[in-house]
């Protein structure tokens, strides 16, 4: 996918649901997770926060083994900004 900044906001909303249901399976702080940039987060932070969020997510499932659980991203889901 071209452009790709984040998942879209319902998207981004439950993949962080997934990754916090498996942090209470497995006893971690769920705050650890970085926060979505969803409702008005989302509408004021520009596409370069909007990235950064997510890669951070990223970043954190894989440091807690959980990068197996995000689902992969297709044109519907992802966001390739200033498309909302």
């Amino acid at each position: 996918m071209t452009d790709f900044i984040c998942p879209q906001p319902r998207e981004w909303d439950r993949q962080y649901k997934i990754l916090k249901r498996a942090c209470l399976k497995q006893s971690i702080d769920p705050s650890s997770i970085p926060i979505p940039l969803l409702l008005s987060g989302w509408w004021y932070s520009d596409d370069s926060d909007k990235r950064e969020r997510w890669y951070a997510t990223l970043r954190w499932a894989e440091s807690q083994g959980f990068s197996d659980l995000l689902t992969s991203l297709d044109e519907n889901t992802g966001f390739k900004g200033d498309a909302v």
